[in-house]
């Protein structure tokens, strides 16, 4: 059998849509495959997961869904189901929601996976395998072993600070928004209450924005601008988290399975208008605080 997986987005992103694919593959004896042909017109991020030495077989074929392909599939596929047509080769799984959808868990057929799926809910049986396969330590070396060192102390707080394309595109930010100072200045003082002379190490892709935001913190750093593994790497060893509305932030945290990691995630991951339709909670672990 084969799982074909959809792969576009930033390294986030990515990270949840193998994690999908990888895992119903597993439980189903399946082999996985990615469509990696959405890169061909998306100027804003590349092909990212090969720095974790993944690089699965592609997709066989056109896109299931460019162009009119999608809808005709959808409607064969509903054919199908009712016995009206035969079945097509594999089902199109879309993600219809953004919450967590069990019956994911119940394919057992040639499948392509649609969506972003970012929900640990979707891979939790998997989850020592899935922190093996996106192990960051992979990305050490003497160039970041000092700055490696730093965060791994005792105290040492990762605190992310998204701007990118959340400020240079309009739709994103749209969508996205940005986490303003006020839910930094309250995850910092639930931070220094739990975990008293913490130390912050403030990571981002606008280091000159971050120096001007924390310029007040006496207990912060911000840190070198680096390679987003680098980062990953870096975030990822400190003790506690502070993530921003970032899929990047979120596995950053994420692979820190330590069980006296205290994690802090802003309540509102998307715009006010977006939130009012769209359900976010299966998108945090229990144990993570929502400000």
């Amino acid at each position: 059998m084969t799982v074909g997986v959809w792969i576009l987005g930033g390294l986030g992103n990515q990270m949840f849509q193998y994690a999908m694919a990888w895992s119903l593959s597993r439980r189903i004896g399946a082999d996985v495959r990615l469509d990696l042909s959405g890169f061909k017109s998306y100027s804003l991020r590349r092909y990212a997961l090969s720095a974790f030495g993944i690089n699965a077989d592609l997709w066989e074929g056109p896109s299931p869904i460019s162009g009119r392909r999608m809808r005709l599939r959808d409607r064969w596929q509903s054919l199908a189901d009712k016995g009206l047509a035969p079945k097509p080769g594999f089902r199109l799984v879309r993600e219809r929601n953004f919450f967590f959808d069990p019956s994911i868990k119940n394919l057992n057929e040639n499948c392509y996976l649609y969506g972003y799926w970012q929900s640990a809910l979707y891979f939790d049986d998997f989850g020592g395998e899935i922190r093996r396969i996106f192990d960051p330590t992979r990305f050490a070396h003497s160039g970041v072993a000092a700055a490696l060192a730093d965060v791994e102390k005792p105290l040492s707080v990762s605190v992310h600070l998204r701007r990118g394309d959340y400020i240079l595109s309009s739709k994103t930010q749209a969508t996205h928004g940005l986490c303003e100072m006020d839910y930094y200045e309250r995850a910092a003082r639930l931070m220094r209450r739990c975990v008293p002379g913490c130390r912050f190490h403030i990571f981002s892709d606008d280091p000159y924005a971050a120096s001007e935001m924390f310029s007040g913190w006496a207990d912060a750093l911000v840190m070198d601008s680096r390679s987003q593994e680098e980062d990953l790497l870096l975030m990822s060893h400190c003790q506690h988290h502070i993530i921003a509305n970032s899929s990047f932030s979120w596995w950053a945290a994420w692979l820190d399975n330590s069980p006296e990691c205290i994690v802090i995630a802003p309540r509102n991951w998307f715009t006010r208008s977006v939130l009012l339709r769209t359900p976010v909670l299966d998108l945090f672990p229990d144990d993570w605080i929502l400000l």
